[in-house]
């Protein structure tokens, strides 16, 4: 990852002549491509992908729906505890990055001051 972080800012801002902010966004691009490309060396992101996007989608599915007249309720599972604390922990840094996203999207003019510049970056 170190070695793609540096080819792709070497290329797109001393190659192409782009932006810091194109660089990054850049290498995100490429990182997130070479998770899909089927390899036998890049598998382990796949899977990883894969648990993710299940522990996250079972966070969303509300829980409720089992509740039935005498009957109890579904336990939840501890890794679905420890993986909310962890996205909750990490609701800063998912702020952080839909805020630079948006600063960037008004560079070089400053972020005019209106409701939807709090409301865009909160929704990442």
């Amino acid at each position: 990852l170190l070695f793609l972080l540096h080819a792709t800012t070497r290329i797109w801002m001393d190659f192409l002549g782009r932006g810091v902010v194109g660089a990054v966004l850049c290498f995100y691009a490429t990182f997130v491509i070479y998770i899909f490309i089927p390899l036998a060396s890049n598998q382990w992101l796949r899977k990883a992908f894969q648990i993710t996007l299940h522990r996250t989608l079972a966070l969303i599915q509300p829980r409720c729906w089992c509740l039935r007249f005498g009957e109890m309720p579904r336990p939840i599972p501890f890794v679905d505890v420890f993986y909310a604390d962890a996205m909750c922990s990490l609701s800063k840094v998912f702020f952080d990055w839909g805020m630079l996203l948006h600063m960037a999207s008004h560079y070089p003019n400053p972020v005019p001051q209106a409701a939807h510049n709090i409301i865009v970056p909160s929704l990442f």
